[in-house]
Order: structure tokens, then C-alpha cells, then sequence
């Protein structure tokens, strides 16, 4: 829950990008959930992702937390970390947007080649991912 409002501090460095996107990646294969809330912004919109399985999305920082807590519950991990492509270090909302490079995911024995696209806070209490969508 959203208390009120929230520090932005862009993102200056690609590596800063890099190194957010592994903290999402390793909180979520920990299954830890102050790792994940950590790793999800407070002022996070969505997650979302589509495999062949189908489509799911999660709203806002709790309904996201404890979505990424269920999916590592079950056993989903990110086998590589997404490694940005193309990337917007300041974008018009202060946030560093990025692209994502091609990265596996397994879900219930099957992986899944990913991509996607989203956007983090790299510092000021707004840190961490605020939108991320993946698809295979």
C-alpha cells in the first residue's frame, strides 16, 4: 500500500539497470518476501506475463509481491537474469526504462524463452522494478 508519496532517483548507469534486474531475479527465485518486496517498487503499477500457458497480470505492490511469492512458491524460476537491450537511463517519469534481451524462465518443467520491457526506480525510496512485462 501506497502511504504517500515516494522519492524518484534515476538511474545514471546501465550496470545500475543490470544490478536491479538481478535483485528482482534472485528475490524472486528465493521465494523470499522482504526480498521481493525490496526488489518491487513502492510505487509499482504491473507485472505481467504471457506464455504459452496464458496471460497473468498483477496490480500495484502487494497484489505483485504476493503474486511473485505464489509463482516462486510454485516452483517458477528465471534460469538466466534479463539483461537490458535498449535502455532509457531518465525517461519522462524519472524512471530508467529498459528492453529486455532474450532470458529463459521455467515454469512446472518447461522453459520458456522470454522477452519483454518495463521500467525501475534505481534509488530514492520509489526504488526498484515499477513495471515489467514478459512473453514468450
Amino acid at each position: 500500500m501506497n502511504a504517500g508519496p515516494v522519492a524518484v532517483e534515476p538511474c545514471r548507469a546501465v550496470h545500475e539497470i543490470q544490478a536491479i534486474l538481478a535483485s528482482f531475479t534472485q528475490a524472486v527465485n528465493s521465494g523470499d518476501r522482504a526480498a521481493i518486496e525490496a526488489a518491487v517498487s513502492p510505487s509499482a503499477h504491473w507485472f505481467s506475463l504471457t506464455t504459452s500457458g496464458g496471460n497473468e497480470v498483477a496490480y500495484g505492490h502487494d497484489d505483485i509481491v504476493s503474486h511473485l511469492v505464489a509463482m516462486s512458491a510454485a516452483g517458477d524460476r528465471f534460469i538466466t537474469t534479463p539483461t537490458p537491450d535498449q535502455v532509457t537511463l531518465v525517461a519522462w517519469d524519472g524512471a530508467g526504462h529498459f528492453g529486455l534481451t532474450a532470458f529463459t524462465f521455467e515454469r512446472n518443467g518447461q522453459r520458456h524463452r522470454l522477452v519483454g520491457k518495463g521500467a525501475l526506480y534505481c534509488g530514492g525510496s520509489a526504488r526498484g522494478v515499477e513495471v515489467m512485462g514478459l512473453a514468450d
